[in-house]
């Protein structure tokens, strides 16, 4: 046991060691659509910004693991209900926490592959410019996932621009007694850093 419990902490310190950490900005267009009950809706433009710490086990690691802080503004346009006509523009202001696992290819130009869950709270939802009132809008953490894939380019000895396409899709409502999920796409540009 007590060999066990060495080797675990040798690998550990070892694998620490050389590991390597990247602080992240960025920002982009997200395209919405809400899945509205009795509806017909369509894609709208916010925008998502993010801020993320991002752990590799060395410098030139195939696997990184990202934990991101998000503001985003989902917009969808409810372009009937039921049988009626209405154009309703939909707005939904979110912040959450969306850990992501990433997996790299390439050395200099570094393309990857991102996937992860995302936890995020709805501060506000308004439909053509009114807020909802608490008890229409869904007050739990909403869960989701993304996909993505990226690109990663050096451009000095510490700082590295960085571009991100992919889809998040919610698995709650976002409005109460309705079905009412969210799907998006997104694209991103921003810069990291690298410490040391």
């Amino acid at each position: 046991m007590k060999k066990n419990i060495l080797g675990i902490l040798f690998v550990l310190l070892t694998t620490t060691a050389f590991a390597q950490y990247r602080w992240e900005l960025s920002g982009g267009a997200l395209f919405s659509k809400i899945n509205l009950e009795n509806a017909e809706t369509d894609y709208g433009t916010g925008f998502v910004l993010n801020g993320s710490y991002e752990y590799l086990l060395d410098q030139r690691a195939r696997t990184g693991f990202v934990f991101a802080l998000e503001l985003v503004q989902r917009k969808s346009v409810i372009t009937a209900i039921g049988q009626e006509i209405v154009n309703q523009d939909l707005e939904a202001v979110q912040f959450g926490f969306a850990p992501k696992f990433r997996y790299y290819f390439g050395k200099e130009v570094r393309p990857y592959l991102t996937v992860g869950p995302s936890f995020r709270y709805t501060s506000s939802v308004k439909i053509d410019g009114q807020k909802l009132e608490d008890d229409e809008v869904s007050n739990e953490i909403m869960l989701g996932a993304m996909g993505g894939a990226g690109v990663v380019v050096n451009i000095g000895e510490r700082f590295f621009v960085m571009a991100e396409a992919g889809v998040m899709n919610e698995f709650l409502d976002l409005l109460k007694e309705r079905k009412s999920t969210l799907f998006d796409a997104y694209l991103r540009v921003g810069i990291r850093y690298r410490p040391r």
